[in-house]
């Protein structure tokens, strides 16, 4: 409306009022571009979460503090194939069928970009973490003494966030490798393509060795 009021002002007639119309819609621009370029300053980006944000969750700031929320015994992979540890999360309260009381997630980022998540679910059967991925493609892989399975949760098409300066941009999981380790079910979920089949194996065979370690050191 203000743009039309503008335009049927009163200007010069040919070349000189085509000039002045040109000139006014640059400036018009020109403001538009300024408010949209303020707006995006003041405005924080928008920040995908890197742990699921349910009631209940507790962010810990060490390994050690772990323990002062959950008994679920929980190991890093002995390689970490130049990932760091970016976040830890403890849900302390049951939130479906699937992530219990004491579920324990870690999140691994490497090269600015979330590389794998690995969760530590107590009080879960293989048969109930399988139920939810009936329909999907999957291979058994032996992970210590017994089958894990990889499952192909997503190839077609992969959506990617990027976060703010110092929080790790994520991808879509694309891949799960899950096996029992100890009292609970693990799951590594790759992020996109950001992990290898190799490096994620490698990773849960180091998991479930540490952890079956553990449990014959109590019962001796």
């Amino acid at each position: 409306m203000l743009v039309r009021k503008i335009l049927h002002k009163q200007l010069p007639k040919g070349k000189e009022g085509d000039v002045a119309i040109l000139g006014i819609l640059l400036g018009i621009i020109f403001v538009v571009a300024v408010v949209v370029k303020m707006i995006q300053v003041f405005t924080p980006p928008s920040t995908t979460p890197l742990l699921a944000q349910k009631e209940g969750l507790v962010r810990a700031q060490t390994m050690e503090e772990i323990s002062n929320y959950t008994q679920t015994q929980i190991a890093l992979p002995e390689d970490l194939f130049s990932s760091e540890l970016s976040v830890m999360g403890v849900y302390t309260q049951d939130q479906d069928q699937f992530v219990k009381e004491g579920t324990v997630v870690l999140v691994l980022a490497r090269n600015g970009s979330r590389f794998v998540q690995i969760s530590f679910q107590p009080n879960l059967t293989m048969e109930e973490q399988m139920n939810r991925y009936t329909l999907l493609p999957l291979e058994e892989i032996l992970i210590g003494k017994e089958a894990g399975y990889f499952i192909t949760l997503e190839k077609s098409f992969l959506e990617c966030a990027d976060n703010p300066e110092g929080i790790p941009d994520v991808c879509t999981f694309s891949k799960a490798l899950t096996f029992t380790a100890g009292q609970s079910i693990v799951t590594i979920s790759v992020d996109g393509g950001h992990a290898s089949d190799g490096e994620v194996i490698a990773m849960a065979r180091s998991i479930e060795g540490q952890m079956s370690q553990k449990i014959d050191d109590s019962e001796e």
